[in-house]
């Protein structure tokens, strides 16, 4: 009987996540229609470097770019051998493997996202949560060959197992996770966290599984640091090329200040930076500590390179995301949160298809 409530708890959380997803490519379908744009055009920007790598692999050196030189090291692996295996399997150009395999990521992390709010206790009931995913502003990445899907797939099954006490196969998501971004990496520093909180270095029945996951947890990212150095001599390529685009790490405040100052998008950008910090903030205060240990590496590290791309960096994060759904349904903004998240999906995929390059 435990067995069969399981099943039908899944069944019907992944029933709702099937029909959230399918609202959201409906709603994709319509807006390139009205747009005039193709779905070929939806694998651009950094999807064609991961489709470089789908295709050809991992440059052996710098290629030209207009602000330097480039190499396709920047980008992670664990989407791209996804997308390989889907190149591989079915014959499909990398592009549309690429879309298709962010496609099916996209998917399971609204299952994964209602999964993880429930584990957390959150008050907001799984369709809700799974809506937020759904219909974000920033849902277009889900569609485009970008990674953040995967990257809150992994992140919400890697907590949720944390969660659920198993932590081997926690810190194997963990590894996945650094595998897709760099700052899946920290993951590692949310399991060391947790550990102190449950005190599982003292608790013999669970400290060897628990160490084990730690151990795992940054395996994603060490083993792309070896690839690379056997590769073209440089364990730290995939930092080093970041120049051939501007990002050079700096001090995430005085990036942040110099965006409050400006005007339009930059402002923008950088109050929602202040939101993410506040969600933060509301994360500590709620004793969720192993969640803040998450967000606030993972929004500082790409925020001391400046504000391009922000916002995907921030509204794909699984302990953020969490934070806003309670936070909407008790300030009771829900009713005017959605007409505003639609709206700006929809201008998201105008400014997609017209290759405005705040998108990137």
């Amino acid at each position: 009987m435990k067995l069969a409530s399981i099943l039908a708890r899944h069944s019907r959380l992944g029933f709702w996540a099937v029909i959230l997803f399918a609202g959201n490519q409906v709603l994709e379908g319509v807006l390139i229609a009205l747009g005039n744009g193709s779905y070929s055009r939806l694998c651009y920007w950094d999807c064609t470097w991961y489709s470089s790598i789908v295709a050809h692999g991992y440059d052996f050196e710098p290629r030209g770019h207009d602000q330097g030189d480039a190499a396709n090291w920047a980008f992670f692996p664990l989407l791209p051998l996804l997308a390989a295996g889907i190149h591989g399997a079915t014959g499909l150009l990398p592009p549309t493997s690429l879309i298709l395999s962010g496609k099916l990521c996209f998917l399971l992390s609204i299952f994964a996202f209602m999964k993880f709010t429930q584990a957390y206790g959150a008050k907001v009931p799984p369709i809700v949560a799974g809506a937020l995913v759904a219909f974000s502003p920033y849902a277009i990445y889900g569609s485009t060959g970008y990674t953040e899907p995967l990257f809150l797939l992994l992140t919400c099954l890697s907590f949720y197992l944390w969660k659920t006490k198993r932590y081997v196969a926690s810190g194997l998501g963990g590894a996945g996770l650094s595998g897709v971004r760099l700052v899946g990496g920290f993951f590692a520093l949310s399991l060391l966290v947790g550990g102190f909180r449950e005190r599982l270095w003292g608790a013999e029945a669970a400290r060897s599984r628990f160490l084990l996951g730690l151990f795992l947890a940054p395996l994603g990212v060490a083993l792309f640091m070896t690839y690379l150095y056997f590769w073209m001599g440089d364990a730290l390529s995939f930092v080093h090329v970041m120049k051939a685009w501007g990002r050079i790490p700096g001090n995430p405040l005085s990036h942040l200040l110099a965006y409050l100052q400006g005007d339009g998008l930059a402002r923008l950008w950088a109050v929602m930076v202040l939101l993410a910090f506040a969600l933060i903030g509301r994360l500590i205060r709620d004793r969720r500590y192993e969640l803040a240990a998450f967000s606030l590496p993972a929004t500082l590290l790409p925020l001391s390179t400046g504000l391009v791309s922000m916002p995907r960096y921030l509204w794909w994060q699984a302990p953020l995301l969490l934070a806003l759904a309670e936070t909407l349904r008790e300030t009771k903004l829900w009713p005017l949160y959605v007409p505003i998240a639609v709206l700006g999906l929809t201008w998201m995929y105008h400014a997609w298809m017209a290759g405005k390059s705040f998108v990137i």
